[in-house]
Protein backbone atom coordinates (compact mmCIF):
# COMPACT_ATOMS: atom_id res chain seq x y z
CA UNK A 1 0.00 0.00 0.00
CA UNK A 2 1.62 3.16 -0.88
CA UNK A 3 1.74 5.70 1.83
CA UNK A 4 0.91 3.57 4.43
CA UNK A 5 3.04 3.90 7.49
CA UNK A 6 4.97 0.79 7.96
CA UNK A 7 6.70 1.23 11.99
CA UNK A 8 7.40 3.86 14.35
CA UNK A 9 11.02 4.57 14.75
CA UNK A 10 11.50 5.24 18.61
CA UNK A 11 15.44 7.20 18.88
CA UNK A 12 17.96 8.03 21.60
CA UNK A 13 16.83 4.98 23.90
CA UNK A 14 14.80 2.44 24.34
CA UNK A 15 11.39 2.24 24.94
CA UNK A 16 10.06 1.21 28.11
CA UNK A 17 6.68 -0.13 26.92
CA UNK A 18 6.76 -0.19 23.30
CA UNK A 19 4.67 -3.46 23.30
CA UNK A 20 1.86 -1.45 24.88
CA UNK A 21 1.83 0.73 21.92
CA UNK A 22 2.25 -2.01 19.24
CA UNK A 23 -0.48 -3.82 20.48
CA UNK A 24 -2.66 -0.60 20.76
CA UNK A 25 -1.21 0.50 16.72
CA UNK A 26 -0.75 -2.72 15.41
CA UNK A 27 2.59 -1.13 14.36
CA UNK A 28 6.13 -2.26 15.42
CA UNK A 29 8.44 0.10 16.99
CA UNK A 30 11.64 -0.40 15.74
CA UNK A 31 14.15 1.10 18.48
CA UNK A 32 17.23 3.01 17.76
CA UNK A 33 20.31 4.60 19.83
CA UNK A 34 22.34 7.04 18.49
CA UNK A 35 24.46 10.53 18.79
CA UNK A 36 25.42 13.57 16.74
CA UNK A 37 28.89 12.46 17.66
CA UNK A 38 28.41 9.53 15.57
CA UNK A 39 26.70 10.78 12.85
CA UNK A 40 23.15 10.18 14.20
CA UNK A 41 22.43 6.36 14.43
CA UNK A 42 24.90 3.65 16.24
CA UNK A 43 22.32 0.96 16.69
CA UNK A 44 18.90 -0.15 15.52
CA UNK A 45 16.70 -3.53 15.90
CA UNK A 46 15.74 -4.82 12.59
CA UNK A 47 12.06 -4.12 11.44
CA UNK A 48 12.14 -7.26 9.95
CA UNK A 49 12.53 -9.89 12.55
CA UNK A 50 14.64 -10.62 15.23
CA UNK A 51 13.85 -7.17 17.60
CA UNK A 52 13.81 -7.12 21.01
CA UNK A 53 11.59 -5.10 22.44
CA UNK A 54 13.10 -2.46 25.44
CA UNK A 55 16.44 -2.93 23.16
CA UNK A 56 18.45 -0.58 20.62
CA UNK A 57 19.02 -3.36 18.94
CA UNK A 58 22.48 -4.51 17.09
CA UNK A 59 25.09 -1.99 15.98
CA UNK A 60 24.60 0.06 12.39
CA UNK A 61 27.97 0.62 10.65
CA UNK A 62 29.85 0.97 13.68
CA UNK A 63 31.40 -1.33 16.66
CA UNK A 64 29.65 -0.66 19.89
CA UNK A 65 31.20 -2.52 23.57
CA UNK A 66 30.25 -1.93 26.90
CA UNK A 67 32.85 -1.48 29.57
CA UNK A 68 33.22 -1.89 33.38
CA UNK A 69 35.31 1.10 35.06
CA UNK A 70 38.57 -0.55 34.51
CA UNK A 71 37.75 -0.80 30.86
CA UNK A 72 36.93 -4.69 30.59
CA UNK A 73 34.18 -5.69 27.96
CA UNK A 74 30.91 -6.17 30.17
CA UNK A 75 29.40 -9.93 30.00
CA UNK A 76 25.84 -10.12 29.41
CA UNK A 77 23.27 -8.88 31.56
CA UNK A 78 26.16 -6.12 32.65
CA UNK A 79 26.47 -2.39 33.00
CA UNK A 80 28.86 -0.39 32.06
CA UNK A 81 29.82 2.91 29.89
CA UNK A 82 29.02 2.76 26.12
CA UNK A 83 32.26 2.62 23.43
CA UNK A 84 31.97 3.42 20.31
CA UNK A 85 34.44 3.03 16.76
CA UNK A 86 33.55 3.47 13.20
CA UNK A 87 34.12 6.07 10.40
CA UNK A 88 31.54 8.70 11.43
CA UNK A 89 33.02 8.86 14.95
CA UNK A 90 34.70 12.12 16.17
CA UNK A 91 37.99 12.26 17.17
CA UNK A 92 38.15 15.33 19.08
CA UNK A 93 35.73 18.50 19.93
CA UNK A 94 36.81 21.77 19.35
CA UNK A 95 36.75 24.23 22.29
CA UNK A 96 37.37 27.80 23.06
CA UNK A 97 40.48 26.65 24.37
CA UNK A 98 41.97 24.11 21.86
CA UNK A 99 40.85 20.67 20.88
CA UNK A 100 39.41 18.27 23.42
CA UNK A 101 39.77 14.66 22.80
CA UNK A 102 37.09 11.86 23.90
CA UNK A 103 38.82 8.53 22.96
CA UNK A 104 39.38 5.84 25.12
CA UNK A 105 43.23 5.37 24.82
CA UNK A 106 45.07 3.49 22.43
CA UNK A 107 41.95 1.64 21.41
CA UNK A 108 40.80 4.99 19.62
CA UNK A 109 36.80 4.18 20.96
CA UNK A 110 35.06 7.24 21.80
CA UNK A 111 33.81 7.02 25.33
CA UNK A 112 30.00 7.83 25.44
CA UNK A 113 28.54 9.54 28.54
CA UNK A 114 25.72 6.69 28.01
CA UNK A 115 25.16 3.29 30.01
CA UNK A 116 23.98 0.60 28.87
CA UNK A 117 23.18 -3.21 29.55
CA UNK A 118 25.43 -5.32 27.75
Amino acid sequence: MHGALRAVGLGAAAGRRPTVFEAATGLPVVETYGMTEAASQITANPLGGGRRPGSVGRPVGAEVRVVDPAGRLCRAGETGQVQIRGRGVISTYATETGNERFLAGANELFRAADVAES
